[in-house]
């Protein structure tokens, strides 16, 4: 998994990357997402435009669709910080 942060005017300011070895795609956007949020957090950033190529996690995010339960804790915890953000 792999993201990264960036200014107003798409300067870069941190990224990041892992390997999580074998999982499911929808486990790695999930972390992706979870770990560019508390990035975000860590760095004070107080507005955020969070961007996924996968429609299926941002219907998750945005309450939409339903919920595999090995997910719910990661949809759980970016929900909670996309809340915290606004």
């Amino acid at each position: 998994m792999r993201g990264v942060v960036r200014g107003s005017r798409g300067e870069w300011i941190r990224g990041f990357s892992e390997n999580l070895g074998i999982c499911i795609s929808a486990k790695a956007e999930l972390r992706a997402v979870l770990r560019g949020l508390r990035m975000t957090r860590a760095l004070g950033l107080s507005k955020v435009w969070l961007q996924a190529d996968s429609m299926v996690i941002v219907g998750l995010l945005r309450g939409e669709g339903v919920w595999n339960q090995i997910h719910r804790p990661l949809i759980l915890q970016c929900k909670e910080l996309i809340a915290h953000s606004t």
